[in-house]
């Protein structure tokens, strides 16, 4: 996915790329405008997302999409890796910092019409997946390389973490113990 991205520095392969290394949903992607991304600093500011709304008047329905301001712990500064920052700075350029982000206009991206083609794509290079599992790779990528509990809740706008696994879970006894051994008393 990464190597398609590279090849690729457009809408679709930004909203990849922000979901499968920052961890952002959907609806905050779409949300985001070109003054969100402080390249200088390295991070994204998070405070709003896209919502879409179906209004019915007169037996005509017609859908709407609003922007909706977060709060806390949804509402947050995502660090960016150095190679993000760089991606970023090739597909914004000199970009009116009040566009939105996907559009380069003043036009509200529509979250369906990414997550199409998405599953279009990833089709295209034979393997299914969406923005919830390049955010969950994301997750993945933090736990197993040990970032901080709370940057992770932090990066990911959420206050508590909840882990489940199934009955058919089983590691081996000597796995099972290696990884208790990491934690030792405090001497």
């Amino acid at each position: 996915m990464y190597q398609y991205c590279l090849l690729h520095i457009d809408s679709l392969s930004v909203s990849i790329m922000l979901a499968l290394y920052a961890g952002l949903r959907s609806s905050e992607i779409c949300a985001l405008k070109v003054k969100d991304i402080n390249l200088g600093e390295g991070y994204i500011e998070i405070d709003k997302k896209v919502q879409r709304n179906v209004n019915r008047q007169n037996d005509d329905s017609k859908t709407i999409f609003h922007i909706i301001d977060l709060s806390w712990p949804e509402k947050r500064q995502v660090v960016l890796q150095p190679f993000l920052i760089d991606y970023l700075k090739c597909y914004i350029q000199n970009d009116y910092s009040e566009v939105y982000l996907l559009t380069r206009t003043l036009r509200i991206p529509v979250k369906r019409t990414y997550q199409n083609k998405v599953k279009v794509l990833g089709k295209q290079l034979g393997f299914e997946f969406g923005y919830l599992t390049l955010r969950n790779t994301c997750k993945n990528n933090c736990i197993n390389n040990n970032v901080d509990i709370k940057t992770l809740l932090n990066t990911f706008g959420m206050s508590k973490i909840e882990i489940n696994i199934d009955n058919t879970y089983y590691k081996e006894m000597d796995y099972q113990r290696k990884q208790m051994n990491k934690i030792q008393p405090n001497i």
